[in-house]
């Protein structure tokens, strides 16, 4: 690609300096919409002042942007084509400082055939925004403020069946692990609803699971079927995490039953897919418990303030674990991609499940007898265990790796993502600070904060005269370095609130 680029300056060069040239000497090109494609300009007399343009017969022109120049005075301009240009004939045309136009190249856009996420900077640059935001939530969580966990759950009922307290002995039997807590307050809207429902869905999830991975054709490793039945269990995970886990199990077992995973990479594919069926609801019980905190909720209350923004948010927050799954997926599977409506249309109706869900769940709330509720609290004295940060290294470490094809790559970029997750665990007494001792955290500006700091490194390695694929390397390595940052400053805050602690227990004694 590097030498085809070069070819491609030095003739592009020769057409600028040239009057004109006929359209046999004119370079033809071939790309695939839905990628960031790149051409290079210039010489030891260009300027900042060209202009460059893909022109195409009833299509607005597409303006591409310039990097900053490189010693030999050439640029490098990249254009991000649309998933949905049209297939055709199209020419690239540069307007010199003089206004005169020029046709450099001729260029036949046809359909994306390859997936490559190195090549789809706009999707790379997504995944990471959406993963620095979900790992912040992480590192503000464990903040001392977020530490007393609690929520008003229904009594058991008299004469509870055997799936009832099979469920419920179940998930005791986690222990007080924030997982298990997570999971228990998730289900608890629709344990309030209908506690046979709440007891028998994660049984009748695992065969819709099954049925869901026969439906689906797992050929050439790309779970594509009936995008009903998909949405199906989407919103079955946002209603309840433990079914939409069951469901997913139904659908793994069943497709290693089948033969269809038989390498790492068809194994990684099947993870992700199904991540959009509990991840959400999980990662939205976490939001809802916690967001009443940044608006002054008393910690010993059931009844938090701020239940309608903590729903909103939950909801908000949890839709962006289902855009995760489904770039994920796409990266994995490469020659084809999910249906349009498994992105934002599944995120939204998701996030609009989880929301609702809550929002009802306080209606109920509010119309139950202080007798007919009993209070489920936590003390969080971990958000994360060294098993599941391992876990993440190494799918993390497997999924760059199939990116980039790049041992080092690889090592780097799970270096720098995973991190913050092993910080999660880890307190040092000796880097506690008394100004950090009272830090106000909150959990949804900080989680803004560092995707807009992931979005501005993003936006200066596109200005990088390098290719495509070398910038988004370049972002996998150092894009994630602000969640990187936020973690190492977590461990500064929490580790200062761990020495005030021990002073005050010691005061007291």
């Amino acid at each position: 690609m590097i030498k085809s680029l070069r070819i491609l300056t030095v003739l592009a060069a020769l057409f600028i300096a040239a009057p004109s040239a006929s359209a046999a000497d004119i370079p033809f090109l071939t790309w695939e919409n839905g990628k960031q494609q790149a051409i290079v300009l210039g010489g030891p007399s260009s300027s900042t002042e060209w202009k460059m343009a893909l022109v195409g017969e009833n299509t607005k022109p597409l303006v591409f942007k310039a990097s900053t120049k490189n010693s030999e005075g050439f640029y490098v301009f990249s254009i991000d084509l649309p998933t949905d240009l049209t297939p055709g004939a199209y020419r690239i045309e540069t307007t010199g400082t003089d206004g005169k136009v020029s046709v450099v190249a001729g260029v036949q856009v046809k359909q994306r055939e390859i997936y490559t996420i190195t090549e789809i900077p706009t999707d790379l640059r997504l995944l990471a925004i959406l993963f620095a935001i979900i790992t912040a939530l992480y590192t503000v969580v464990r903040s001392r403020k977020y530490s007393r966990l609690i929520f008003a759950r229904d009594v058991k009922s008299e004469g509870t069946h055997f799936l009832y307290r099979f469920r419920d002995l179940r998930l005791a039997s986690f222990g007080d692990s924030f997982l298990r807590y997570l999971a228990l307050r998730d289900g608890e809207p629709l344990h309030k609803l209908n506690k046979h429902l709440w007891s028998a869905l994660p049984w009748l999830s695992f065969p819709l699971g099954v049925y869901t991975a026969v439906a689906i054709q797992f050929d050439a490793a790309i779970p594509n079927g009936p995008l009903y039945l998909l949405f199906i269990c989407a919103i079955i995970g946002a209603l309840d995490a433990t079914s939409g886990i069951s469901l997913a199990f139904g659908l793994g077992l069943t497709h290693v039953a089948l033969g269809n995973v038989t390498s790492l990479r068809t194994l990684l594919i099947a993870a992700t897919f199904t991540l959009a069926w509990y991840l959400p609801a999980l990662i939205g019980s976490m939001v809802h418990l916690t967001v009443p905190r940044d608006f002054g909720s008393d910690a010993d209350s059931a009844r938090p303030a701020g239940g309608a923004i903590s729903a909103i948010a939950a909801g908000v927050f949890g839709s962006l674990a289902v855009v995760i799954s489904v770039i994920l997926t796409d990266s994995l599977v490469i020659n084809r991609v999910a249906d349009s409506l498994l992105r934002w249309p599944l995120a939204l109706t998701v996030g609009v499940v989880i929301a609702l869900k809550y929002i009802v769940e306080g209606a109920l709330v509010n119309s139950r007898e202080e007798s007919a509720l009993k209070e489920e609290r936590l003390y969080l004295a971990r958000v994360v265990s060294p098993g599941m940060a391992l876990t993440l290294s190494a799918s993390l470490f497997a999924i760059i790796f199939i990116w980039t094809q790049s041992y080092f790559a690889a090592f780097v970029g799970t270096l720098v993502i995973a991190t913050p997750y092993f910080l999660l665990f880890l307190v040092f007494p000796r880097l506690a600070m008394a100004r950090l001792e009272s830090a106000k955290r909150s959990l949804i500006i900080e989680a803004i904060v560092i995707g807009a700091l992931t979005f501005g490194i993003y936006a200066l390695i596109q200005l990088l005269p390098t290719t495509v694929i070398a910038k988004s390397q370049a972002f996998i390595l150092l894009g994630l370095v602000p969640g990187l940052l936020h973690g190492v400053y977590s461990v500064f805050v929490a580790s200062s609130e761990h020495v005030a602690g021990k002073r005050k227990e010691e005061a007291i004694a």
